[in-house]
């Protein structure tokens, strides 16, 4: 079923990807979607077990401007004990504004399913981001497509790091 509806997504952003403002607008309705049911389903239906190598997960950070917290469904990968996800915005020209709120105030929480933990994000340097990138183009090969319209800019891997119990982070 993930994959049909990977696939469906993939087509429909293929079609927007000329019109910026056409994408966002989707990319704005699938956020909606995306929250609802992972939501509704407490994370069953598309959270992390939805995939062997991670799936959907909930990020919550500080918006840079309001303090006010904001919530985003990401496709992850755990990797070493850590959520990695992408800034790909779906390749549109300006990174997403959560990519900004974590660069702002680097805590945030991750919701995997029914858990939610806090972590500390980094966004990976050159060389990290080398050996991570293959990993979500072998994962979700439409991540390949983000790339492509994303062309004038690199798109951050970041790196969801939760905070160990007793060691003060």
């Amino acid at each position: 079923m993930y994959d049909a509806a990977a696939a469906v997504v993939r087509w429909i952003m293929n079609v927007l990807g000329p019109s910026q403002g056409a994408l966002r607008g989707f990319l704005r309705f699938l956020t909606s979607v995306h929250l609802a049911v992972y939501w509704a389903t407490d994370g069953r239906v598309t959270g992390t077990k939805s995939l062997p190598t991670g799936g959907m997960i909930l990020l919550t950070t500080t918006g840079r401007k309001s303090g006010q917290p904001r919530t985003v469904p990401l496709l992850s990968l755990r990797h070493d004990g850590d959520w990695l996800v992408t800034a790909s915005n779906a390749g549109l020209e300006r990174p997403p504004a959560w990519l900004l709120n974590i660069t702002a105030d680097p805590g945030a929480t991750v919701q995997a399913d029914r858990a939610t933990v806090p972590v500390t994000a980094t966004v990976a340097d050159e060389a990290a981001r080398a050996a991570l990138w293959p990993l979500f183009l072998r994962e979700y090969p439409g991540y390949a497509d983000h790339e492509q319209r994303a062309a004038a800019r690199t798109i951050p891997v970041v790196i969801l790091r939760p905070l160990s119990a007793g060691t003060g982070n």
